[in-house]
């Protein structure tokens, strides 16, 4: 069952152009999981899914123009493998559609991922580069500094600011 979706995922079932779409079935690749589905103005389906093993997956993106069955071949979003995760309240990737068709993606990173945040679990981002056939480096969204102790100067200790 986790092989197929419906188009109620897959495509969005209303589009300002069109009106009401047809419900689909289609197939994903093999393993796929925790897909997610954007429809934008130009009726373009950008798809994202986790593969692989949940506690260290991929994210893959295809373009499917027009809602086609045959769109672009499946990109690597992620550059280090194993990078995502896919267990527990951890529920896929998530995708926008901005400007010019340009795919931005959001994930939790795994045990994996890099880059190594300073404490926790990363949360990576990267976008569709300018070419459209490639993902930008991932980036860490959450960032946490060191901080270092400070003592107060010795006017403050005196007032007791």
């Amino acid at each position: 069952m986790k092989r197929y979706l419906s188009l109620l995922s897959l495509l969005s079932l209303f589009t300002p152009s069109t009106g009401f779409a047809a419900v689909e079935v289609r197939r994903l690749p093999d393993g796929a999981m925790q897909p997610l589905a954007v429809t934008d103005d130009g009726g373009t389906v950008h798809l994202v899914w986790l593969q692989g093993e949940p506690k260290a997956c991929d994210v893959f993106y295809q373009k499917l123009p027009g809602g086609r069955t045959n769109g672009t071949a499946p990109v690597r979003v992620n550059r280090h493998p194993g990078s995502a995760i896919g267990i527990g309240t951890i529920r896929g990737a998530q995708l926008a559609v901005g400007r010019n068709g340009r795919a931005h993606v959001v994930w939790n990173g795994s045990s994996q991922a890099e880059p190594k945040p300073v404490a926790g679990a990363p949360l990576l981002y990267s976008r569709l580069d300018d070419s459209g056939t490639a993902f930008e480096p991932e980036q860490n969204l959450i960032i946490k500094k060191k901080t270092q102790k400070q003592t107060p100067r010795s006017e403050e200790r005196r007032v007791g600011v």
